[in-house]
């Protein structure tokens, strides 16, 4: 809507759309980096999976659907970590590689002793995945604990991630 002789109003108007790009990146990464300080209480995984999600919510202002189904509250502490981490790499991958506005995260346990997750976002998806650190240590995590995860296009169009992994249910 501006004059084409207008310059300086053009100039004006690119340093502002870039100072605000900038200080969204910003907030983007002190959310990211809060996230990933956060540490799951050592046995409660429900507890700690809401509340990670709780935070991302709160500091990303994102729609997370969180559904954590027959999942028991109680989880050996090596797979209450896998699982968190896994929920906290798929959602700091979703907003910042899909740029998603909403996410589903839900919990199932399967006959027999088997945990599935599943999270999809209405990103931008992607045909082709390139696994960096975030998705390699996924796979790794799950993969010492015996489960598998594959990862995809949702059915929405946005991206998938489902995780199947034998339960391990805490001692005691």
């Amino acid at each position: 809507s501006m004059r084409r002789d207008d310059q300086a109003g053009l100039t004006d108007i690119l340093a502002t759309a870039r100072a605000q790009a900038q200080e969204g990146l910003r907030e983007t990464r002190a959310a990211l980096r809060r996230l990933r300080s956060e540490k799951p209480e050592p046995m409660d995984s429900a507890q700690a999976i809401y509340r990670i999600v709780s935070i991302f919510r709160k500091i990303a202002g994102i729609q997370v659907e969180l559904s954590l189904g027959n999942l028991p509250r109680l989880l050996s502490q090596d797979l209450n970590l896998a699982l968190y981490r896994t929920v906290q790499e798929a959602l700091t991958n979703a907003i910042r590689h899909g740029k998603a506005t909403f996410i589903r995260v839900s919990f199932w346990v399967v006959e027999p002793g088997e945990i599935r997750l599943t999270i999809a976002d209405n990103g931008k998806g992607a045909f082709e995945v390139v696994k960096g650190i975030g998705l390699t240590g996924m796979d790794e995590r799950i993969g010492a604990l015996g489960g598998k995860v594959e990862i995809g296009r949702a059915p929405e169009g946005g991206f998938s991630l489902s995780v199947s992994v034998p339960l391990r249910q805490a001692d005691g």
